[in-house]
């Protein structure tokens, strides 16, 4: 254990070679590897051991019983290759640097070699070797000890040999180079077993595509059928029905038909004889890079099918042709199960579309996923089509019918929707020229009637057209007179999407301001809270600044009610005969504190509900609602001190209620400061003796949260700064709750999703997905739960369980969705800095007592710290607060394919 730790923390000036060769020695593969590593970097390739260098060492351990010594010495022979002279000036690095300029060939046939192990983090480290080999000694012949490997370029390469792996063909000029031969076994790495290898080689693949020939690259997009031991080309584009992209740049030359099966049972004379065809018309690269990345794009794991996409998106940046050919293959990527590959196809297809058209029928392909729920992915698409170049008029028209059907269907994302629109115009004034007439309705004699200019789709239309106006000037023959007005209402709603020259109309008088009213982006808004100007938000901060003062001075009568309560005497100091002395202190009644616990409950519910209701609301972000969860809970507070005596049950129930609303008030609601969560705090701590409430401790509380919660002074501090996370359930659909009280016993509005499963398994597996604003990664995978109902049996009670999902099950999605003007979407929450967060996991249900088939209610949570709450009163320490509404609840059915049996 000495001999470990010393080559676990070895000096910087020298290396006890003793020490080293007896770890190398070594019983264990542990040692034997930081052995190595510690040789690889600090020794030079010459220094012996015994009859051996240190390079002879590497190459020996190569060969290592244990498949990580392996690894660790194939990837210190690595970290050589990546020595750059003119980097390094150092003794060692340049012999380094030498020594793998002398022996390439040995390391690139053993990398060879060492990739077809049964381990994957071998063939990983291998495939790494040739990767960095390829790249650095490229234009190098590939070393002809690498014939009989499976993989490359050279193992089908000629039937000489195949027949005779000794024997060269004497007819082949040359052996290809290493930069093709490291290609094609990269591009063969696409097919093995592991994901990991797959994912790594699918990364590699672009960057040494710049050094192979444009056929190499177009035989990675080919598909091919195994028919009768034959191999036929498949033509996805002559079955698609689109245009033979081929034709425009011309035939892919010395294609092979791919690799026969079962060659290595056949005889050598009955091969030859089935191949009639000549050595040189066989290609060199097309066994191991055909069809390559059509096998990455078609993986089973995400992960391989993003990888493949961002090579995608490398080649297609500098090679047009590749480019053409994988455009429809990018678009079928489109209809991905996974966000993220669906949002690398949409990055891929913005740099194809730099070069190449898209055809009619893409574009119906790109604009039907428009229809989907993700705000990132449509604006995603909206930047595609504003870069994309239309072949005709009438792709123009197929996607502007996409647009209007997105307007439809997700009316919040107007502004990136006429955005999209504006750019089109822009890139294609002469297909809107083409189309004009249809595009605005016109009749050629005929005066049509004015459109409704607040239409959010006739906006879109006329932004188009008069984005393309100014490149083609001929197309004003063809506007209405009304477009004059119509114009003029565009500068006042939308004046960055305009051109800067005003459009000029010869047959009216000059447009008056009167016509296009100033405030109309107000009227067009109906709700949608991004785009609050000064004087909305100054109204509504007022009428919020007014509401809390009117609180805080109901809230104070009621403490000043309760103070004056407890002053008087609980009992007669005198004889039964002699009446009270109450002038001094006038005596305050029951129904008096009730009244007016009623009326700020009243004033709370109403005032604060405007607030959160009107136009400008976001603006205001989650304090309204922080301010009646306060509220609230101090009126709970105050009524519990009523019935402590007289109502026992009613009495516990309230104290239940403060406590979660404090716990609300506190945990769920970010952006707190210090003082604000000490007054919160100090709710509870009024609770520490439930069966009794001190008067006195809950007026000092409640004065407490007055004096810090409730101060009209720091409301403008408080908005925007109070906010609490937000959450969206996406699978399973969230429906309003039976249950529920609110819910008035409402059912679902469409069938509950059905998952059914073998009952003899006794499990059953829920997908779940959300979407989660407003919590960083880490705060979400510490304290986000996902929240279920066991539906036991009659006798026992239905008990809500959380589950923590695994830390792997969430990603980040892109920051906050801020649209093209610079606010962010009306239908997110006004989170300026908050991630976009996804979950998405499965939850395993084990047997229980419960029935065959069972309805299972899910929602979404946020964890309580441990250290507040009591573990003694479960009942009055909630440890999970639900991020969704209290009546929005979802249900899964689960039905066993086998009812005879039970869970």
């Amino acid at each position: 254990m000495g001999s470990l730790h010393k080559i676990s923390h070895p000096r910087n000036d020298s290396v006890n070679l003793s020490v080293l060769q007896k770890a190398l020695q070594s019983g264990l593969a542990s040692v034997r590897a930081n052995a190595l590593i510690l040789l690889a970097n600090k020794l030079n390739p010459d220094v012996t051991f015994g009859c051996m260098t240190a390079a002879e060492l590497l190459l020996f351990f190569c060969a290592d019983g244990d498949a990580r010594v392996r690894a660790t010495a194939l990837n210190c022979l690595c970290n050589w290759a990546q020595y750059e002279k003119h980097k390094h000036n150092g003794t060692t690095n340049k012999r380094k640097y030498e020594w793998i300029s002398d022996h390439w060939q040995q390391v690139y046939t053993l990398a060879c070699k060492l990739i077809t192990e049964d381990n994957s983090k071998v063939r990983q480290v291998s495939l790494r070797a040739i990767y960095l080999l390829g790249l650095r000694f490229g234009q190098h012949e590939t070393p002809a000890d690498t014939i009989n490997l499976s993989g490359g370029s050279i193992e089908n390469a000629s039937l000489d040999m195949r027949l005779s792996p000794k024997k060269l063909n004497p007819y082949r000029p040359k052996l290809p180079s290493l930069v093709d031969d490291a290609f094609s076994r990269v591009c063969d790495r696409l097919q093995d077993p592991s994901r990991y290898v797959r994912q790594t080689a699918a990364g590699l693949i672009g960057d040494l595509a710049k050094f192979v020939s444009e056929e190499s690259l177009l035989l990675t997009l080919e598909k091919t059928v195994m028919s009768d031991r034959q191999v036929k080309r498949f033509d996805r584009l002559n079955g698609g029905g689109g245009v033979d992209k081929s034709s425009l740049w011309g035939p892919v030359v010395g294609g092979s038909s791919g690799r026969p099966m079962h060659r290595a049972h056949q005889h050598p004379q009955a091969a030859a004889q089935s191949a009639p065809i000549s050595v040189d018309s066989i290609s060199l690269l097309s066994t191991g890079a055909l069809g390559a990345l059509i096998n990455g794009l078609e993986d089973e794991f995400h992960e391989v099918r993003c990888a493949t996409l961002s090579t995608v998106t490398q080649i297609a940046a500098y090679n047009a042709r590749f480019a053409s050919l994988c455009q429809d293959i990018l678009v079928d990527m489109l209809t991905d199960d996974i966000q993220s590959v669906r949002l690398r196809a949409v990055n891929a297809l913005q740099t194809v579309g730099d070069q190449v058209p898209i055809l009619n029928d893409q574009v119906a392909i790109v604009t039907s996923a428009l229809a989907e729920d993700s705000v990132v992915i449509r604006q995603r698409i909206h930047a595609l089509l504003s870069r994309c170049r239309l072949v005709s008029p009438p792709c123009l028209l197929s996607l502007l019918d996409g647009l209007l059907a997105n307007l439809r269907l997700y009316p919040e994302d107007r502004n990136s929707v006429w955005s999209c629109a504006a750019a089109v115009g822009r890139r294609h004034p002469f297909f809107v020229e083409v189309c004009v007439t249809s595009l605005l309705r016109t009749h050629p004699w005929l005066s049509d009637q004015e459109p409704f200019r607040e239409d959010p789709a006739y906006i879109t239309v006329l932004l188009l057209v008069l984005n393309a106006h100014p490149h083609a000037p001929g197309m004003a023959a063809h506007f209405p007179r009304h477009l004059a007005t119509s114009q003029a209402y565009l500068r006042e709603l939308v004046p960055h999407l305009l051109p800067k020259e005003t459009m000029r109309f010869s047959f009216v008088w000059k447009p008056s301001t009167d016509l296009c009213l100033p405030y109309k982006r107000q009227r067009l808004d109906r709700g949608l809270s991004d785009d609050v100007d000064d004087t909305t938000g100054s109204q509504l901060f007022r009428f919020l600044t007014s509401t809390v003062g009117l609180l805080r001075r109901l809230l104070a009568d009621c403490v000043h009610t309760l103070h004056q309560r407890r002053e008087l005497p609980t009992s007669p100091d005198k004889s039964a005969g002699e009446p009270m002395d109450t002038d001094e202190k006038p005596a305050v009644s029951a129904s008096e504190l009730k009244r007016r616990l009623a009326r700020l409950g009243q004033a709370s519910r109403q005032e604060l509900r405007v607030c959160q209701n009107s136009l400008g609301a976001p603006w205001l972000g989650d304090l309204p609602s922080w301010l009646n969860c306060l509220v609230t809970a101090a009126q709970c507070l105050l009524a519990a001190t009523l019935h402590q005596t007289t109502n026992p049950k009613l009495f516990i129930t309230l104290l239940r209620q403060v406590k979660k609303l404090s716990l609300r008030a506190e945990h769920l609601y970010l952006g707190l400061t210090p003082q604000e969560v000490a007054a919160v705090r100090g709710l509870r701590s009024a609770l520490s003796s439930p069966g009794m409430l001190d008067a006195s401790t809950v007026s000092r509380v409640l004065t407490e949260l007055l004096d810090v919660c409730l101060r009209t002074e720091d409301i403008e501090s408080c908005v925007g700064r109070i906010q609490k996370p937000h959450a969206q359930l996406l699978h399973p659909p969230p429906t309003k709750s039976d249950v529920d009280s609110t819910g008035a016993g409402q059912t679902p509005a469409g069938p509950l999703p059905e998952i059914r499963f073998t009952a003899v398994l006794a499990t059953a597996a829920v997908r779940v997905r959300a979407i989660v604003t407003g919590l960083s990664l880490q705060q979400a995978r510490s304290r986000v739960r996902v929240l279920y109902r066991r539906p036991d049996t009659a006798g026992k009670a239905q008990r809500q369980c959380s589950w923590l999902p695994p830390a792997s099950a969430w990603e980040v999605l892109d920051g906050p969705l801020m649209e093209p003007g610079g606010g962010e979407l009306a239908h997110t929450t006004p989170h300026t800095k908050a991630p976009r967060l996804e979950l998405q996991t499965t939850l395993e249900l084990t047997a229980s007592c419960w029935s065959d088939t069972a309805t299972l209610e899910i929602g979404l949570g946020i964890s309580v710290p441990t250290t507040e709450g009591n573990p003694d009163d479960d009942e009055l320490a909630p440890a999970v607060i639900s991020l969704l509404p209290p009546d929005v609840v979802a249900k899964v059915k689960l039905l066993p394919c086998d009812t005879s049996h039970r869970w």
